[in-house]
């Protein structure tokens, strides 16, 4: 059984998004309908979305959420750097930003304890092979985390699959992924 997620909720969960500076995003909310639950993701990095403005990846979940009744969707990032290139991300002096595990948490409760759920949708790391590691060292971190997670579809090599090239039709299943060693 993982363990349950309680933090205090900060003012910024009520934004249509929060940046930590010009650089990091934590946080991304879309407001869908008054009733229902929250659905949220996360995924591997922030790009251009923010405040009112939606990008393919906000559209898409978008309609995932709308599917299954949700009142809100949730964006959080395994690293918070905005970057629309996974290079590009991994040059940054801090990539995963200083409240990415805030943020996490802070999801976590905001779903949880509303009857909804988090949904990991990371996708497979891409760029360089320093690139790579640096984020499959981040998805280990965040498993370590013990959220209850779930998934639209994972790929063959265990990574769950970004939601941008999946079909409509797949809805959330529980993920019941392997904590990590603490000694990797």
């Amino acid at each position: 059984m993982r363990p349950s997620v309680k933090v205090d909720t900060p003012e910024w969960v009520e934004e249509n998004a929060h940046f930590s500076d010009p650089l990091h995003r934590v946080w991304l909310r879309r407001r869908l309908a008054m009733f229902g639950v929250p659905v949220g993701f996360i995924l591997h990095n922030p790009s251009r979305a923010g405040f009112v403005e939606n990008d393919p990846t906000v559209r898409r979940g978008i309609s995932f959420a709308a599917c299954i009744g949700a009142s809100d969707l949730i964006f959080v990032n395994a690293a918070t750097g905005i970057a629309t290139d996974a290079d590009g991300l991994a040059a940054m002096d801090d990539p995963i930003g200083p409240m990415a595990d805030e943020a996490l948490r802070v999801a976590a409760e905001f779903c949880l304890s509303r009857e909804g759920m988090l949904i990991a949708a990371w996708g497979t790391p891409k760029g360089t092979a320093r690139t790579r590691r640096l984020m499959d060292a981040r998805f280990r971190d965040i498993l370590r985390l013990g959220l209850p997670l779930h998934v639209l579809r994972v790929t063959e090599s265990g990574y769950p699959e970004h939601p941008l090239r999946l079909p409509g039709d797949l809805r959330p299943r529980p993920w019941e992924y392997p904590v990590p060693d603490m000694n990797l």
